[in-house]
């Protein structure tokens, strides 16, 4: 079943989501890393602040990625689709809002080659490729390089 979990998790899972401060020691990162992959989550798209907490302290200032939207595998494989806006922290909060949104993108139709395709002058499908590459984005680029005869996807089918 496809879910998503969000929420302050307190805690980052490299020293990178940590500007100034005392750096994160791979103590601290391995139990948040191991849920990680454990559970087969992972980050959401986002846009506006990376760092969605700040200490709010002018002698200890701090910035960490506190906050996380995080989908498990079977949300990716039903092709969903969502992005999430963090706004500066501050307003509110020491922590940074975020706003989920669902996305309802087209999903891409499959490529396919016809046989009379195959048969135009100068051009010649290899259809042991097709065979071979198996499926996803690389199987409707590859089978077109591989037509004798063409420069390329771009000029094969115009």
């Amino acid at each position: 079943m496809p879910w998503l979990i969000l929420g302050d998790f307190n805690c980052v899972k490299s020293p990178a989501e940590k500007q100034l401060g005392v750096a994160p020691t791979w103590y601290e990162l391995k139990d948040f890393t191991d849920c990680f992959l454990s559970l087969g989550l992972h980050d959401a798209p986002t846009t506006g602040c990376y760092y969605t907490w700040y200490s709010n302290s002018d002698s200890n200032p701090m910035w960490c990625k506190l906050d996380w939207v995080l989908l498990n595998n079977e949300w990716l494989e039903a092709g969903l689709h969502c992005n999430v806006n963090f706004s500066p922290p501050g307003n509110l909060s020491d922590h940074s809002s975020g706003i989920v949104s669902i996305l309802d993108l087209p999903t891409p139709r499959p490529f396919s080659v016809f046989q009379h395709m195959g048969r135009s002058p100068g051009l010649h499908c290899n259809r042991g490729t097709w065979m071979e590459l198996g499926c996803g984005r690389h199987t409707t680029i590859q089978p077109l390089q591989e037509i004798e005869g063409s420069q390329g996807p771009s000029q094969s089918f115009q």
